[in-house]
């Protein structure tokens, strides 16, 4: 009887043990979601920061079409 008591204990000892890992691993993928996800709420997208030869390209489109005299599209 003695070895079915302990082999109860080191049964929930084990599975406590993997519920807190678990449990753990939960924690710390929730924990990185949500710093991503803050972290992207606070980036700001700049188009002139980051596509300074699309903007001039545009620039240069617009004025184009106004000395042609075109109507724009």
């Amino acid at each position: 009887m003695g070895s079915r008591a302990l082999h109860h204990l080191r049964r929930q000892r084990i599975l406590r043990r993997i519920l807190i890992a678990v449990l753990a691993l939960a924690l710390i993928a929730l924990t990185a979601a949500g710093l991503v996800w803050v972290l992207e709420s606070f980036r700001g997208y700049a188009p002139t920061h980051y596509e300074p030869k699309d903007m001039e390209r545009e620039r240069y489109e617009i004025q184009r079409r106004l000395s042609d005299g075109k109507p724009g599209p």
